[in-house]
């Protein structure tokens, strides 16, 4: 019976032990106790338990000075938290404000993330899509320098801000636009022009408008009214602003010395000339004629003109000797037979030519022999063409 048994020892003991207290045992260890058979509430507050299962702590169990080194997913909830470094941050942060987060690059916003408004004052953006920028988007301050094709409207461009140095290049920037008032250009200087508008020419207007100026690539036009275009008057010139001496020889010679070769080169156009020969010799008596005829490489397809000629040997008024008529490039005599010393001769020549490839035209003059004394072409010498269309260009204007 209970009361016969004085002790005991554990080595006695098998089995298990009945349901009866164990309040007093000492010495039990985490190992001895099952799996389970800890129920809430019965671990004192010093007891460390360093493998419970995390399935086994139930929200708001741990209190508040327990450190646990592994907490189960989910298991931390909001109001646990005190505080938590930036490093133990990872993946993509949920949709939360940032207003409040500072040292935030432009290189950290992703592209696309920044909505129409949302970028400050003075932020400064050196690389959006110029189609990213509405109109109106831009700030008065905002320095763009870059702008897109079409980006820029005429409403934004403050009159008078545009200085005639900022306008420069090929580009056509100029619209259907009316002008008033006076439109002053700067000075010109020996590299830069005060006005440069170019074309590269094409088929002038069916119906000329009043007030057009035109360009097709051969000649400008002007219509005065309209339906009655014309021929604007742009004229090559060469001009001798003082004397040279010639060869005394019967070779052909250029009339002109300035520039060096006499010479123009010419587009395949059609061309009004006019020239103004002044020659004097003061030697030699070997009788000879005096021609006109026309060197270089350009290919002419026509040439027409007619000359008024005059010899003398004297300086003083002489009358027309001889007026002929000339269809060839090749010399063409103009004077007769002159034998004397002195000769003074005024050659006046005025027609059309027809260019069918392009090249160099040279003006000249030359004796049927060598006269026996050197010419002068005198001061005062000139040739003129206008160019007036094309080179079967037949008529100009509200012909009928």
């Amino acid at each position: 019976q209970d009361n016969s048994i004085v002790g005991m020892t554990s080595s006695k003991l098998s089995g298990a032990l009945p349901a009866i207290s164990g309040a007093s045992l000492t010495g039990v260890t985490a190992a001895a106790v099952a799996a389970g058979n800890v129920t809430a509430g019965t671990l004192g507050a010093l007891v460390v338990a360093s493998s419970v299962p995390a399935a086994n702590v139930g929200v708001g169990l741990l209190g508040a000075q327990v450190v646990a080194s592994s907490h189960a997913v989910n298991s931390v909830q909001d109001n646990a938290i005190v505080g938590m470094t930036s490093s133990k941050l990872s993946g993509a942060l949920p949709a939360i404000s940032g207003a409040s987060l500072t040292g935030v690059t432009a290189a950290a916003v992703a592209a696309g993330n920044v909505t129409a408004g949302t970028l400050g004052a003075l932020v400064v953006a050196s690389s959006v899509p110029a189609a990213n920028i509405g109109v109106g988007d831009l700030g008065a301050q905002v320095v763009a320098s870059s702008l897109a094709v079409s980006s820029v409207y005429s409403g934004a461009v403050t009159d008078g801000a545009l200085p005639p140095a900022k306008i420069a290049g090929t580009a056509a920037i100029l619209g259907a636009n009316t002008f008033t008032g006076t439109q002053t250009l700067p000075a010109g200087t020996a590299v830069a022009a005060p006005l440069v508008m170019t074309t590269s020419g094409g088929t002038t207007l069916t119906t000329p408008a009043a007030g057009a100026v035109e360009y097709d690539g051969n000649a400008f036009y002007a219509t005065p009214n309209a339906s009655n275009d014309a021929v604007m008057s742009v004229v090559h010139l060469m001009a001798l602003s003082a004397n040279y001496t010639g060869t005394n020889g019967n070779a052909a010679q250029k009339v002109f010395n300035i520039p060096a070769n006499g010479a123009i080169t010419l587009a395949a156009s059609t061309y009004f000339f006019e020239g103004q020969y002044l020659m004097s010799r003061t030697a030699g008596t070997t009788a000879h004629t005096t021609s006109v005829l026309f060197g270089g490489t350009a290919a002419l397809n026509s040439i027409a003109y007619s000359v008024q000629a005059s010899t003398s040997a004297s300086a003083a008024l002489t009358a027309v000797t001889r007026s002929i008529y000339g269809t060839a490039a090749t010399a063409l005599a103009v004077t007769g037979s002159v034998n004397t010393a002195a000769e003074y001769t005024i050659i006046v020549l005025r027609g059309v030519l027809r260019v069918g490839t392009a090249g160099t035209f040279i003006p000249q003059f030359q004796y049927s022999a060598a006269p026996g004394g050197t010419p002068t072409i005198l001061a005062g010498s000139y040739f003129k063409l206008i160019p007036v269309g094309g080179n079967a260009v037949t008529n100009v204007g509200n012909w009928n």
